[in-house]
């Protein structure tokens, strides 16, 4: 029995020699494609990782750094056009960007500590169409999305401090525990949007439009089978309603905006249009320059 023992100690150690072996030439083989000059095969090297982090959670935390510095490098700015449709990300970064938005993580504080907020800081991705990708646990602080298109995106634990969404269009898009603080959302369109438990703090959204946004109770909470991880709030505080302070909402709209216990304060609300919102237990301590400032029909 012993050296029964021994001897399948010995071959389970040398089958776990075999299969590090080969997981090592699949990760090789599969990042030297991300470099070919072929479209198809870049794509073939972003899905093999993406199985790689599948067949060894332990290697996720490292792909996905790669595959974060595989959009960032190769991201170009769209040039401005008044064309519609805007035009799409590249196949292959859109490919990445899907691998990583649709990674499992668990919910905090018992989230899996291999599961890392993707780094896209500093991308430039103006002026592109994001509807068809959602946006979650992806950190794009510092990042240039000025005039995209991200209608009806769900953007969940996604990181935009200090970002640049001017002129973005993001009706309907639905907003959880994502933080855009010192971020420029100026002449954005956030119809309709869902803004729960995100952080405005001191970004800049002169004439802005959120009309009828509200904080949507109804959003589920994030559970154990969720793509994302809300790295900017726990789980109970989820649905906190959104935070303005200190920002600048000169001439902003929040026409028949529904955003029970939202702070505004420090806020710069001159010549704002609150015109039929509903903002039972808003803050608006110390709020700034309320000249022009319009309530009719607020509540």
């Amino acid at each position: 029995m012993y050296i029964t023992n021994q001897t399948l100690d010995a071959t389970r150690q040398q089958n776990a020699v075999t299969e590090q072996g080969q997981y090592t030439d699949r990760f090789g083989r599969a990042v030297e494609q991300l470099g070919s000059e072929k479209a198809d095969i870049r794509l073939g090297g972003i899905y093999a990782l993406e199985r790689l982090a599948r067949d060894s959670p332990r290697d996720a935390g490292t792909i996905t750094n790669i595959l974060g510095g595989f959009i960032r490098n190769n991201a170009r700015c769209s040039t401005p056009s008044s064309e519609t449709p805007k035009p799409l990300l590249p196949t292959d970064l859109g490919a990445a960007l899907t691998v990583l938005t649709r990674r499992p993580a668990s919910d905090p504080p018992s989230r899996d500590p291999s599961v890392v907020q993707a780094d896209l800081k500093g991308s430039c991705l103006a002026h592109l169409d994001f509807r068809l990708y959602d946006l979650a646990n992806v950190d794009l602080s510092e990042a240039n999305l000025s005039d995209a298109n991200l209608y009806g995106v769900y953007m969940a634990g996604v990181s935009l401090t200090g970002s640049n969404l001017a002129g973005a269009r993001l009706t309907n898009s639905v907003w959880l525990g994502t933080n855009i603080t010192s971020g420029n959302l100026s002449d954005a369109n956030l119809t309709g949007a869902a803004l729960n438990n995100t952080i405005f703090a001191g970004t800049n959204l002169r004439r802005a439009v959120l009309d009828q946004t509200r904080k949507d109770e109804a959003t589920p909470r994030p559970t154990s089978a969720s793509s994302y991880i809300d790295l900017n709030q726990s789980i109970k505080t989820y649905a906190v309603a959104p935070d303005f302070y200190a920002a600048d909402l000169t001439a902003a709209s929040f026409r028949y905006a529904n955003l029970p216990l939202t702070t505004f304060t420090g806020a710069t609300l001159d010549h704002a249009d609150f015109t039929g919102a509903q903002l039972p237990d808003a803050t608006f301590t110390a709020a700034k320059s309320l000249a022009g400032t319009t309530f009719n029909q607020a509540a």
